[in-house]
């Protein structure tokens, strides 16, 4: 075909029915809805928050109590520990709610207590 003939065609009665039928779909869907519902049904928010302060991204996790903390939350629990809590026992590791780049569900990093306690000091990373 020539390109004029190309373009013929582009107006004809059969291309116009078939970009009506895509329109009309096209008008039913919500597309930035369903891409946030999915998007949604990926995440689970839950894995995101701290444990004691749900306003804040979980950033450590303490393995013993399977706590998931904020930078606020830790600094509280080393600074002013509950009786429960006892900071020389307790590992403290990084904490990813998600391996964004894998797809992969939370994953808790190394220990990094040594680097977290420093002589009684939290070091916030």
């Amino acid at each position: 075909k020539t390109l004029a003939q190309t373009f013929k065609s582009m107006f004809s009665s059969s291309q116009r029915q078939a970009a009506e039928s895509i329109a009309m779909a096209m008008r039913k869907e919500n597309g930035v809805k369903k891409s946030v519902e999915v998007f949604y049904q990926q995440l689970n928010p839950g894995n995101l928050m701290c444990d004691l302060l749900p306003r804040d991204c979980a950033k450590y996790y303490v393995k013993g109590w399977k706590l998931k903390l904020g930078k606020r939350a830790l600094k509280v629990m080393i600074t002013a520990p509950p009786l429960w809590f006892n900071k020389e026992a307790e590992a403290i590791h990084e904490y990813r709610a998600c391996e964004w780049s894998k797809g992969k569900a939370p994953t808790i990093g190394l220990d990094i207590t040594s680097h977290v306690l420093s002589k009684g000091r939290l070091l916030l990373l």
